[in-house]
């Protein structure tokens, strides 16, 4: 729960450009715990600072960026 909070803290704007879903941050929260990449359709999970993205396109799913 606090990289949770963390995560909300730094995404509030002064800080960041906004906030992504609440689900969402866990999901992040919970990958950079566990030193995870996530892989997903969802370009939102890119603002979260430290977090290993595989985006994947969203009608082929092939990978988009790295």
């Amino acid at each position: 729960m606090e990289r949770y909070a963390d995560i909300r803290r730094q995404q509030r704007p002064p800080h960041g450009p906004g906030l992504i879903g609440d689900i969402d941050t866990v999901i992040a929260a919970t990958a950079l715990t566990h030193d995870l990449e996530l892989v997903t359709t969802d370009r939102d999970f890119l603002r979260v600072p430290g977090l290993r993205v595989l985006l994947l396109d969203h009608t082929t799913f092939l990978p988009v960026t790295r």
